[in-house]
């Protein structure tokens, strides 16, 4: 984020070059930061192990950016970037906000152009539904647990 931030004038131009960065060097979670865990279903998950960050810019512009992991020989890094509407507001409460994506990127949302091919590679979206970045790179908070019970 500092890159984009010293190198940017726009909030649009900091998720690209963020987003950019990501593919090319990847995205690294810090240690210690991740709980392991299990969704309803048996389904394995890890918690907080990506970023959801809001950047503005001096122009009134404000972007939600979300990235995570890729997917081995596909893509080192996920990302997406949307625009908040101009006169509303996005809360993001430690976790992701982003839902439904486009096909093809727009004027108001940016993402990685292999987040499809990452996420069926790694058995998270079967390629039928909608990709929602929430239900798909996110996990489930209401059902997640981690250790040795379940609830």
């Amino acid at each position: 984020m500092k890159i984009a931030l010293e190198r940017c004038a726009t909030a649009r131009c900091a998720v690209e070059l963020m987003g950019q960065l990501a593919e090319d060097y990847g995205f690294l979670i810090q240690p210690f930061e991740v709980s392991y865990g299990t969704q309803a279903g048996g389904v394995e998950a890890y918690d907080d192990a990506g970023e959801a960050l809001t950047i503005s810019d001096s122009l009134g512009e404000t972007w939600i950016f979300h990235v995570a992991g890729g997917a081995k020989n596909v893509t080192k890094s996920v990302w997406a970037g949307q625009k908040v509407p101009a006169g509303q507001i996005a809360v993001i409460s430690n976790n992701f906000i982003i839902g439904d994506l486009p096909l093809e990127p727009t004027d108001d949302i940016l993402f990685n152009p292999k987040i499809r091919e990452a996420a069926k590679a790694k058995g998270l979206w079967d390629g039928e539904e909608p990709f929602n970045w929430n239900y798909v790179v996110g996990f489930d908070a209401m059902t997640f647990h981690s250790g040795e019970k379940e609830p």
